[in-house]
């Protein structure tokens, strides 16, 4: 039989077609599958990626803060205020942990619409620590880690310069009170070993909020500033004022420290100096150049449209002709301005051919001119996105600039607040949303610095005696042998002792009487009303004026370097020099701040930064202001703490414990025993015993306002009449907390107490092999 060979060849066709379709489908179906997958697996890799970027990018930021001295700690809200551009990030969902090695645990919370990172520091051991950064983007967690250590120089400064007003006394009690501007205040940490008592419109700081609530900052733990709840920035004019005036109500819970602090809401008046990528800007003229003297304002596009008006050119008077003149081209006399190219080649071309006295673009015998170099007419434009330098412009880049106005609510620094080994009354209010914690008292007992360990006795170049503290003994000594040719003056400049007079006349014969003289060595000295000290055996102590008669202003005082438009405020000057500057006197004796005719005392050169340490007592009747920027409209009852402003000097004041005068050394009186005046006092104090006041409860002193600090091993017995309050004000002055500046023979910390400041430059540096990090990758 013949075979249908036609009809099997088209069966095996479709039987190959059915197969290849069925192949082609599994095909298409596999790389389908496989695109998705790899879709899929791409997403989730550039989702991890970005994530990543954001863990790395906190673990830099923390560093960074850690090493300017600001906290490394970073919400993850705050975190998005360090990214001009959001949009890459769009679509974040997750909240990581902080931690890498949660995150392996896969620990986080729902938070639709978040993205970020957020960072923490543990202390490891000593200066050691590990930063932290958990991030987020689009569900995806990753977080990283790396430990560090601060490597730079520490300098171990005591408690006592820390805090504002510290009392070691068991059992004492310092009273604030007063009404209205008579009340007293106080601007920083206050530590009382007693009671603290607060009535009237008096005023003390409450602590910061800290993480275990124990009041004081440990390493590794952040805070809450009070009522600066806000991470802030740049703001308008309208928005600044709308928040200055939502916090108005709680001024006196912000803690400002006169200086613009990172966080702080700032409004964004001068910019920057630099134009940024889409920032506002004017054009003054409309050519896209700035051009002195253009009045009109350039919003468009940067050329003139029919309609927009101009202003005619006042230097060329063949353009005063009522129509726009573009830059350069021709005028024909008849008020018919060409500019475009044809038209110029063509003129150009004709004038040189046909005009035989063409000179220097100008045709006499047609009448027409060229105008080439000249500029276009200002004109008014709309619609101009063009920044040309230097057009003045809209600063929205986020930077604080000198001189800019900005809400005062950080000082950079953990505040302890007002703490009390015994009871504090008076400040029973507390609210963790503004910041700030209790002030009840029961605080743990902080003790005085040790200073038999500073050897204050020994000069420097002298071997250290066993266990001696950093920074132990003297670079000068002030005693009786220094005054040998006299007694009582030095007037020679080359030696340091100069700027005391040692025992002035105690207006003898008739007490009373300061201007009783006596003239020793060529120098007249007045007489003073003060009490004499006898040791343990009836022998009299030296007492010692820190004055300088080598000076113009001896007894006398400068008139034009007054503060406040007064006389009390204009100094006389004590002169130290350059090579007995940054130094440690040891005097032996007491020391006294109280002259006569002068009110107040002033170091002659700025940037004098002198510690003095008195075996004996410290009694301060005048005033010593240090050399800073004072408001030039100061009037006499402005004058209080907070009145300078960029201080160059220090003065650092100890009175020591005189073993061989048990009865009345180591104390610091404030005011004149005869008159009660006080006022003004620039200084660090410390007093190894008591902090007293000398008869300031009268009308002859309205207030005692100290810059610096009031800090006893014994009690603050500073008392006054209430039906005559004299107001006590004080302000801490923390450049030294902040190692700003270095003054010499301060007690250091010990130990087992905090640790306060460095040498102000921290060197924080990463250590090798410390960097981990771990992901959880949310499909």
């Amino acid at each position: 039989m013949k075979m249908d060979t036609c009809s099997e060849k088209y069966g095996s066709t479709l039987i190959m077609t059915l197969v290849l379709l069925v192949t082609s489908c599994m095909v298409i179906g596999a790389v389908a599958i496989y695109t998705s997958t790899n879709s899929r697996n791409l997403k989730t890799t550039i989702n991890r990626d970005r994530t990543f970027y954001l863990a790395d990018a906190g673990l830099s930021v923390a560093m960074n803060r850690a090493e300017n001295d600001l906290s490394p700690t970073i919400s993850l809200t705050e975190s998005q205020t360090f990214f001009s551009d959001h949009s890459v990030f769009d679509g974040g969902g997750m909240v990581a942990n902080a931690s890498a090695q949660s995150a392996a645990a896969s620990s986080s919370t729902q938070s639709s619409g978040n993205w970020g990172f957020n960072t923490s520091i543990e202390n490891i051991n000593g200066r050691t620590n590990r930063l932290i950064a958990g991030a987020d983007f689009a569900g995806t967690l990753q977080a990283a880690q790396v430990d560090c250590v601060d490597e730079g120089t520490e300098t171990s400064l005591n408690f006592i310069y820390r805090l504002v007003v510290y009392s070691a006394k068991m059992g004492g009690l310092f009273q604030v009170s007063g009404h209205g501007d008579e009340a007293d205040f106080v601007n920083g940490d206050v530590y009382v070993r007693g009671s603290i008592e607060v009535t009237g419109d008096a005023r003390l700081r409450h602590g910061e909020l800290d993480y275990n609530k124990n009041g004081l900052l440990e390493p590794g733990e952040s805070w809450k500033e009070a009522y600066a709840v806000g991470y802030y920035g740049p703001m308008t004019r309208q928005a600044f004022d709308a928040h200055c005036d939502s916090v108005d109500q709680y001024n006196d819970l912000i803690y400002g420290n006169g200086e613009y602090d990172p966080g702080e809401a700032f409004c964004d008046d001068f910019g920057n100096g630099v134009y940024d990528e889409n920032e506002e800007f004017t054009d003054l003229n409309g050519d896209g150049e700035y051009t002195p003297g253009d009045t009109t304002v350039d919003n468009g596009n940067g050329k003139w449209n029919a309609g927009e008006n101009w202003v005619d050119d006042s230097e060329h008077e063949l353009r005063q002709n009522g129509q726009y003149d573009q830059a350069n081209g021709y005028h024909d006399g008849s008020g018919c301005w060409n500019d475009s190219y044809e038209v110029k080649e063509w003129a150009e071309g004709w004038y040189r051919q046909n005009c035989h006295k063409w000179r220097w673009g100008w045709c006499y015998s047609w009448n027409t001119y060229s105008c080439a170099g000249w500029p276009a007419e200002s004109f008014e434009d709309l619609g101009d996105t063009t920044y040309t330098e230097p057009e003045p412009f809209v600063d929205v880049n986020g930077v604080y600039d000198e001189g800019e106005d900005y809400l005062d609510d950080r000082n950079g620094d953990f505040d302890w607040g007002t703490m009390a080994s015994g009871l504090i009354t008076g400040m029973d209010i507390a609210d963790e949303s503004l910041g700030i914690r209790n002030a009840l008292g029961g605080n743990r007992v902080i003790e005085p610095p040790d200073l038999e360990r500073m050897h204050y006795d020994r000069p420097k170049t002298g071997s250290a005696a066993a266990f001696s503290y950093e920074g132990w003994g003297h670079d000068f000594a002030v005693t009786a042998s220094d005054y040998s040719s006299n007694g009582h003056v030095i007037n020679n400049t080359s030696q340091a002792e100069h700027i005391f007079v040692r025992n002035v006349p105690d207006n003898d014969p008739d007490r009373g009487n300061d201007y009783y003289r006596k003239t020793y060595g060529g120098v007249t000295v007045r007489s003073r009303g003060y009490e004499l000290v006898y040791d343990n055996d009836g022998n009299r102590i030296d007492d010692y004026f820190m004055e300088d008669p080598t000076d113009s202003y001896y007894a006398s005082y400068d008139t034009d370097n007054e503060i406040d438009g007064t006389t009390h405020t204009a100094p006389s000057y004590i002169n130290v020099k350059p090579e007995h500057n940054n130094k440690v006197y040891y005097v032996d004796g007491n020391l006294y701040l109280h002259g006569t005719p002068t009110w107040s005392y002033r170091f002659k050169e700025p940037g004098t930064r002198i510690t003095i340490i008195a075996n004996g007592n410290i009694t301060i009747s005048d005033e010593f202001y240090y050399n800073a920027d004072y408001d030039p409209n100061l009037g006499e009852d402005d004058i209080d703490s907070t009145i300078i402003k960029n201080p160059s000097d220090a003065l650092c004041l100890i009175a020591l414990k005189n073993p061989e005068c048990t009865n009345d050394s180591g104390n610091i009186y404030i005011g004149d025993a005869a008159k009660g005046t006080g006022g003004s006092i620039h200084a660090m104090m410390y007093a190894e015993n008591d902090f007293i006041d000398n008869n300031i409860g009268g009308s002859g002193q309205a207030f005692i306002s100290i810059y610096g600090n009031m800090a006893a091993g014994g009690e603050l017995a500073i008392h006054r009449d209430s039906w005559d309050w004299t107001r006590l004000d004080v302000t801490l002055d923390r450049r030294l907390s902040r190692s700003e500046i270095i003054v010499q023979g301060l007690p250091p910390a010990p130990a087992g107490t905090v640790f306060i400041g460095n040498d102000g430059v921290p060197d924080w540096k990463i250590l090798p092999g410390t960097w981990k990090s771990a992901s959880i990758i949310n499909k």
